[in-house]
């Protein structure tokens, strides 16, 4: 049994669209397939290229460039000067551009960047502290020899300065000086020595 014939690939007769609904629609489907070849064909073939497109009644517009659309017009505007006048502008206006968006980046940057400083410095003054400080955060089964090493020798400093401040506080509590208990400005006298004195020691007047 003959198969039936395949009718093929038929091409599509190009014609102005007669509704306007259908146009729009026609017009929204096509328009980015323009773009979209218009941007392979600028970066195969390094091109520069520029269009404008107005939708149907003006409602919308639609435009490409490559660089851009400014500096491609103004070579169309200047077309006849020397190549080297024309090839200035585009350079010139694409540092422009990345100037432009660089100040509008590097701001964020520079503060994220800042933040992440700041957090490093926080989390190094808090390990710093905690080994000052001597804060075990793990048993002393979990810890290494060399750990265990390390704690030993901080330990050990401390217990001498602790065994220092005992043995001052000791001498100072066996040994009380009278100005610790509050007589060294009381004076104490002999009775038989000096009569005209009372018990303490303030002179009484005698007459004769």
């Amino acid at each position: 049994m003959a198969g039936i014939p395949s009718a093929g690939r038929r091409r599509t007769q190009i014609r102005r669209i007669r509704s306007a609904n259908a146009q729009q629609v026609a017009f929204s489907k096509r328009h980015s397939g323009l773009v979209k070849k218009a941007s392979e064909l600028c970066t195969l073939c390094a091109v520069e290229a520029a269009f404008a497109i107005f939708s149907p009644g003006v409602k919308a517009f639609f435009s490409f460039g490559h660089p851009s659309v400014g500096p491609v017009v103004k070579r169309i505007a200047n077309f006849g000067t020397p190549a080297s006048d024309s090839s200035q502008n585009v350079p010139n206006d694409d540092e422009a551009t990345l100037c432009e968006l660089n100040k509008q980046y590097s701001n964020p940057l520079q503060e994220l960047e800042a933040e992440k400083k700041w957090a490093e410095e926080l989390k190094k003054m808090r390990m710093e502290g905690q080994k000052k400080r001597g804060l075990m955060i793990r048993t002393v089964e979990d810890l290494s020899l060399e750990e265990l090493v390390k704690w030993k020798s901080t330990l050990d400093v401390v217990l001498e300065k602790l065994k220092k401040r005992v043995q001052g506080l000791s001498v100072d509590v066996a040994s009380p000086t009278p100005t610790s208990i509050g007589l060294s400005d009381v004076s104490i006298c002999d009775p038989e020595e000096d009569s005209s004195a009372d018990s303490y020691g303030h002179d009484i007047g005698h007459e004769d």
